[in-house]
């Protein structure tokens, strides 16, 4: 593989990180569908814009975390010098401009919404008051991108943002919070880096059991969705298959004997939340 070939595969699979996305662009389908926005061009430019959006903070997130990619993810573009924290802020600004745009395609309030507060969102996240360095803010910060946040998009496209939608959220925070095993493998660079992840305060043996029981929890939350989205039967039925998964996730993540052998199981969860909005989206009543 020549360097260019390289250099471009590092840059969306290492700074943009594109492999992460799937699972919110699944669920930006599913959720677009399930909540009755059916019309191809509203499903694919929402679509698009939660895509652009999702991998422009990727790229903002490694100008902010350089020191501790230093160590978690030194193969990266940006601690290896092959691009500059200039460089990146102008693609951040081209990928975010491209978010834009194809939510104001699609409804000009969720647009504005997505863009005034994602980039404060972004801002506060990674410089001002970095959210990844306390336990609360890096359990919700990985925990509500994958389901909640797509939902909440919809939510504001349909004005239909009220007391069961917020509820709806923090049920599907807890199906999402399967991605907190993303913490516990960054354990060793978030701890040198001062960073008081919630993997960091707990320890990897503690937080190996916290993180199992979080995996675990939407087991029991699951019936609680058709309340709220008025699902057909099928849905109970569709559950074995998450359920598989989750389960198949705790028995690794206890067997993991150090931080970084968990990096092999982050396509799990990811599948996980795949699935979780794809079974959603079959049992529309």
């Amino acid at each position: 593989m020549n360097f260019q070939s390289s250099f471009i595969s590092d840059l969306l699979f290492g700074t943009l990180r594109v492999q992460r996305t799937f699972p919110t662009v699944i669920a930006s389908i599913s959720f677009m569908y399930l909540l009755g926005n059916n019309g191809f061009s509203s499903v694919f430019f929402y679509t698009l814009s939660i895509f652009f959006f999702h991998i422009s903070a990727s790229v903002i997130n490694d100008v902010s975390d350089i020191k501790v990619d230093s160590i978690n993810a030194p193969d990266r573009l940006l601690p290896r010098g092959l691009i500059s924290k200039r460089s990146l802020v102008v693609i951040f600004g081209t990928l975010f401009s491209l978010g834009l745009i194809c939510g104001l395609v699609v409804d000009w309030l969720y647009a504005i919404i997505a863009a005034t507060l994602g980039s404060l969102y972004v801002i506060f996240y990674s410089f001002i008051l970095p959210m990844k360095s306390n336990p609360l803010g890096s359990f919700l910060y990985l925990s509500a991108s994958g389901l909640a946040l797509p939902m909440i998009g919809v939510g504001i496209i349909n004005r239909s943002l009220d007391l069961q939608t917020l509820i709806l959220a923090l049920l599907l925070i807890a199906l999402g919070s399967c991605a907190s095993i993303s913490s516990i493998k960054d354990i060793k660079g978030d701890s040198l880096m001062n960073k008081k992840t919630f993997a960091v305060l707990l320890g990897f043996s503690r937080s190996k059991i916290f993180s199992s029981i979080l995996i675990s929890i939407p087991l029991f939350l699951y019936p609680l969705l058709p309340l709220y989205l008025g699902l057909s039967p099928i849905f109970y039925w569709l559950l074995i298959i998450p359920g598989i998964i989750r389960f198949f996730l705790v028995y690794k993540v206890n067997r993991a004997s150090e931080p970084n052998v968990l990096s092999k199981y982050g396509f799990v969860y990811r599948i996980i939340i795949s699935v979780d909005a794809i079974i959603l989206a079959l049992s529309k009543s």
